[in-house]
């Protein structure tokens, strides 16, 4: 049924005449254009011109939340799949530090526990297992499930927008399971590749053992390098899960116009990494470090910790994604 939004049908007439007007003279390019020219077309009663203009006007700008509302009381359920809102500017700077809440939303806690007690029974049979493959297997199998459900974290949280953790996947194939895993590694090894080769180089012009952490600190370079992983990494990380390759991060090209695009978000994304990555570290270096308390006493509050902040992590990165969607410009 036509909707009609006009008290006065002369008026409404004429201003639906004079865009329509503009936009034959080619004036059709904003997205405030089409907000106007699609309400104009309601008011006169012509609702499918309407919601063909409001839809132009959200693919132009996703960041108008109130047109999709609009176009959701207006358009059959399903009609409106694909057409993604974004934050307005400035929302991820709001929205990061929420990123430290998300594990305890919903059923987050409840799956966190229960989480942290299977890996941590699968992790003490892998450690203290007499067959070293079937421990290596184990280890890694933990890692790579736990991979994969932080990368379902980033993508519900960066694609379909949700703000409620997933549930835990389905019990996975190892290769599955060695995908994800893969994935993680690949994007480590994208962020300090060029730190590993100047290290080796180095050690071998010096006719050392090569060890990056101890050649880290021998020059300028080096710290120049590990600074250009640490700022590589999160996008790298981003890129391999999106496009669902290993390879994807190891275009530099690609990831640093990426990281240029959205700078300033991703200079937040940087500073919070850090900060979540170096409260993990500190709690365990103090537990099995510090205290020296066996890991069958602290394991499973280690995995409580790794589980938590890792959700936290690919919650930030995810919403980097949701805020910068069309700066990003990624799948279009």
């Amino acid at each position: 049924m036509d909707e009609k939004l006009s008290e006065n049908p002369q008026a409404a007439e004429e201003r639906y005449r004079q865009l329509r007007d503009r936009m034959a003279a080619g004036e059709d390019g904003a997205a405030d254009f089409y907000v106007r020219l699609g309400y104009a077309a309601l008011e006169m009663g012509y609702r499918e011109e309407g919601i063909i203009c409001l839809k132009k006007a959200l693919k132009r700008d996703p960041t108008q939340a109130f047109l999709f509302a609009k176009l959701k009381s207006l358009c059959p359920p399903g009609e409106l799949t694909g057409i993604v809102v974004e934050p307005a500017a400035g929302s991820y700077r709001r929205m990061i530090l929420s990123a430290l809440r998300y594990p305890i939303r919903g059923s987050g806690i409840a799956m966190i526990i229960l989480g942290s007690v299977i890996f941590f029974i699968l992790r003490v049979i892998a450690i203290y297992t007499i067959i070293p493959f079937i421990g290596t297997f184990i280890m890694m199998f933990v890692a790579g499930y736990i991979m994969t459900y932080l990368f379902s974290v980033m993508k519900t949280t960066g694609v379909l927008g949700r703000d409620d953790p997933p549930d835990w996947p389905d019990v996975l194939n190892p290769y599955d399971v060695a995908a994800d895993l893969s994935k993680s590694l690949a994007a480590h090894l994208a962020a300090f590749l060029p730190l590993i080769a100047f290290s080796v180089y180095t050690a071998i012009d010096s006719g050392r053992s090569f060890s990056v952490t101890d050649t880290a600190a021998d020059s300028p370079i080096h710290g120049a390098l590990a600074l250009f992983g640490l700022c590589y990494y999160p996008m790298a990380l981003l890129v391999a899960g999106m496009y669902e390759s290993i390879l994807a991060c190891f275009n530099p090209i690609f990831v640093i116009r990426s990281i240029v695009a959205v700078s300033k978000d991703y200079l937040l994304t940087i500073l919070f990494l850090l900060g979540v990555g170096g409260i993990f570290v500190a709690f365990e270096y103090l537990l099995l470090v510090e205290l020296q308390l066996p890991y069958l006493a602290v394991g499973f509050f280690i995995l409580i910790a790794e589980l938590t902040l890792g959700m936290a992590t690919m919650r930030a990165v995810g919403l980097l994604y949701r805020c910068n969607r069309s700066r990003l410009g990624w799948f279009q």
